[in-house]
């Protein structure tokens, strides 16, 4: 066999090599793929004990405002893991006497997890322990949410599936697989 037989074969595996190169670079404005709750596992752990919240909720409620994106920023300007808000994040941070706070503070994990979950505590013990009405609040604002119940527009006895708002109602579905899910797969 001679050096030109070579050719084609060396040619095809060069780019095919070329092809799987290119095929694993993201395309412009493609998302990353989701970063692993895993990573986040001792702050949400932390912050959920410190708040008294179940961690699974906390890392459902994650997974469904960021796909464990730290940089993610909404339309709305939430920021985030736990895409906050900034004027939310700075009435939970004047409630914990936070020094410092600035709307920057929101890029850091810490912070991020730590001010969403004490959010999600105080939306807990505003709706009596309610996880459903909680969640609706957390999506669509707690204002929002009483307002629906003052004028019996939805109550959480009546379903998730009469949630007033198909977005709210998509998100507390989700976000309640999603707390199962890990519930299910914790070793606890």
């Amino acid at each position: 066999m001679n050096r030109r037989d070579l050719r084609p074969p060396v040619l095809i595996i060069i780019a095919v090599v070329i092809t799987l190169l290119i095929a694993n670079i993201p395309a412009e404005g493609e998302p990353e793929p989701p970063a692993s709750p895993y990573l986040y596992c001792e702050l949400i752990e932390k912050w959920a004990a410190e708040y008294q919240v179940d961690p699974h909720l906390v890392a459902a409620v994650i997974e469904n405002e960021s796909a464990f994106d730290p940089e993610r920023l909404s339309p709305e300007g939430a920021v985030g893991l736990m895409q906050i808000l900034p004027s939310t994040a700075e009435m939970s941070a004047v409630n914990l006497q936070m020094s410092g706070f600035t709307p920057d503070c929101l890029w850091d994990p810490a912070i991020n997890i730590q001010l969403g979950t004490h959010y999600l505590a105080t939306l807990l013990q505003d709706f009596a322990g309610d996880a459903i009405a909680a969640l609706a609040a957390y999506n669509a604002g707690p204002g929002r949410v009483h307002e629906w119940q003052q004028m019996d527009r939805w109550q959480t006895r009546s379903g998730i599936d009469r949630i007033p708002l198909m977005e709210t109602r998509s998100y507390v579905m989700l976000v309640l697989e999603d707390y199962e899910r890990y519930r299910q797969s914790s070793p606890e």
